[in-house]
């Protein structure tokens, strides 16, 4: 018998996926709506500068 529930939430992670993406092209084309966001999430300041708990982060590209 298949879970009715994991079908719900298999569309629900997918109508949210496509949101996100649809949110994150938009913010895409427009630098200052993408400065808001950052900014009001705490990522970044008003001056553009990387608030305490993500400075020094970094990703590795590779680590050959």
């Amino acid at each position: 018998m298949k879970n009715s529930r994991s079908s719900y939430e298999s569309k629900e992670i997918k109508e949210l996926s496509r949101a996100m993406k649809k949110y994150s092209a938009e913010l895409a084309k427009d630098p200052k709506a993408a400065k808001a966001f950052l900014v009001a999430a705490g990522i970044i300041t008003e001056k553009g500068n990387f608030r305490a708990p993500y400075k020094g982060l970094c990703i590795l590209l590779d680590q050959a």
